[in-house]
């Protein structure tokens, strides 16, 4: 009997369909906590672990929040092989790259994505992409991360052969 009970109740779920389980919507409560979450500031300046830097970096660059990227920054940023201006090197990058509009932002971005991985070169040194490190042709676009005073700062990020 439980067969063809069983039996039966497969047979008219197949000509019917499945039945259709209405979730209730999401409160709007739940919308408001993701988008603060989302929001929020990043705090660069002070982060001694590198699988916490990179991931808040690459938020901060995605965002283009240039008050966190400039903390990231090491006071002797290199952003130019060439001789700079003599300011402070890292308001020149930002307003360099701010005048290079959003195809510069959009590159930074395309890099990070790629990857990061340490460099046996030069102890202690993040870089992104990690074809710097493994492609001994490689002259494109690169970031340069190490530790100074014991926190994550982005020293350069430069193209080309020096």
């Amino acid at each position: 009997m439980r067969f063809w009970l069983f039996s039966g109740a497969a047979a008219a779920l197949a000509l019917v369909g499945p039945v259709a389980v209405h979730a209730t919507p999401s409160t709007p409560r739940t919308h408001g906590v993701k988008a603060a979450m989302d929001s929020r500031p990043c705090r660069l300046d002070n982060i001694t672990e590198w699988n916490s830097f990179f991931p808040e970096f690459r938020r901060a660059v995605e965002r283009r929040d240039r008050r966190a990227l400039r903390a990231a920054m090491d006071v002797n940023f290199r952003y130019s092989f060439e001789r700079t201006p003599g300011g402070d090197p890292r308001d020149e990058a930002l307003e360099l790259w701010d005048r290079g509009g959003d195809r510069v932002w959009a590159s930074l971005d395309h890099l990070l994505f790629k990857g990061n991985r340490n460099d046996p070169g030069v102890p202690g040194l993040m870089v992104s992409p990690p074809a710097w490190v493994d492609d001994s042709h490689y002259i494109g676009y690169r970031a340069g991360f190490m530790k100074v005073d014991g926190n994550w700062r982005w020293i350069w990020y430069v193209n080309g052969d020096y």
